[in-house]
């Protein structure tokens, strides 16, 4: 399999790492109660993104990305998130072929402090709805926060697969 990794500026990723850094932030703090807190936040993320598939054709890709994040403080401190994430309003158009996306995506992660660095997978299948090939695009998300709460990195790469 060809394989093309775009590490991207668009504002998708402005946004996306944008979003992430405040959920982290704030579940990363320190708790100021002595009791579980739990928040639910729902986030729609709209976006257009330009990529290339693996026979080195543009294919635009739009929607909505839609992201549930629930975040449990534990009374001893400790963080715990679950993240899912849905593609489902999402296509790509490459020339006359277009392509549908297919995802649900489920991450988890724990932390006992304010520090923490959190990577975060999605697969997504854009399924041809001719006899062009299937992509996969692996959307890889990361967060780094130090001590002090302060994100020290952030990005997003997209990394397309042919025949996914």
């Amino acid at each position: 399999m060809t394989r093309q990794i775009l590490r991207t500026t668009q504002p998708l990723s402005i946004l996306m790492a944008v979003s992430i850094a405040f959920v982290l932030v704030g579940i990363c703090s320190e708790p100021t109660m002595a009791q579980a807190t739990s928040t639910t936040t729902n986030t729609e993320m709209p976006f257009t993104a330009t990529l290339t598939n693996c026979n080195s054709q543009s294919v635009v890709v739009s929607g909505t990305m839609h992201m549930v994040t629930q975040y449990t403080v534990s009374s001893s401190g400790g963080t715990h998130v679950h993240i899912n994430t849905n593609w489902q309003d999402v296509s790509g158009t490459s020339g006359t072929t277009t392509y549908q996306a297919h995802s649900n995506n489920h991450s988890h992660f724990d932390s006992n402090g304010p520090q923490s660095e959190v990577t975060t997978i999605d697969d997504v299948r854009l399924v041809s709805a001719g006899s062009s090939d299937n992509l996969k695009i692996r959307v890889t998300m990361h967060t780094t926060i130090n001590a002090n709460g302060e994100v020290t990195a952030s990005f997003i790469t997209f990394e397309v697969v042919c025949g996914g």
